[in-house]
């Protein structure tokens, strides 16, 4: 089983993921006109609401922390409107792998612009 992972593939699958995710989600945000941004560390991505106002950069930084606790409601209600659009994610960030698709991460962006 650990012959699946050793040469690093499904790592770099998972990272890419999260990166295309940030991205694309990203777009969703700035068409939409709304203050949420996504950034990405290894096959992980985080949620930023607000970061813009507060201007915390876009990234790893205290706004990461901070901003859920200043805006709770607004983690709470996205993560609601993701749920209604078929995406179920933590509300601060959330894991891909190697086994999220490029159509699978095409349409999960379309479900946060839906949720937006």
């Amino acid at each position: 089983m650990l012959e699946n992972v050793k040469d690093g593939w499904h790592q770099m699958q998972a990272l890419d993921a999260a990166s295309q995710l940030a991205r694309l989600v990203n777009e969703e945000a700035s068409r939409e006109g709304v203050d949420v941004n996504l950034f990405q560390q290894g096959g992980i991505y985080h949620v930023l609401v607000g970061a813009g106002q507060r201007e915390f950069p876009i990234g790893p930084s205290e706004g990461a922390v901070l901003l859920p606790r200043l805006y709770p409601e607004c983690y709470h209600s996205l993560r609601l409107a993701l749920l209604i659009h078929g995406v179920d994610s933590h509300p601060v960030h959330g894991w891909l792998s190697s086994a999220h698709t490029p159509g699978v991460i095409s349409e999960t962006a379309k479900a946060f612009g839906s949720a937006f």
